[in-house]
């Protein structure tokens, strides 16, 4: 099953607490993702932007030239 398609379909993105986070790639993989706020404030596309959409914006990147199973 090849996961990269619509940006954004399929991920889904928890916080679990101070900088963690856990990105969910459909039914394929999940993954715990360590992003202090700085950093996600860098990667942000817009002033304010909600760190949800940064990681998901960061995974759609990454989907787009890595397999969910290579992340």
């Amino acid at each position: 099953m090849d996961d990269r398609r619509t940006p954004g379909a399929g991920l889904e993105v928890e916080a679990l607490g101070g900088d963690r986070w856990r990105v969910r790639v459909g039914r394929l993989t999940s993954h715990e993702v360590t992003a202090a706020p700085a950093a996600l404030q860098r990667a942000s596309a817009r002033e304010g932007e909600p760190a949800e959409e940064t990681l998901r914006r960061t995974f759609d990147f990454l989907l787009e030239r890595e397999p969910a199973e290579s992340i």
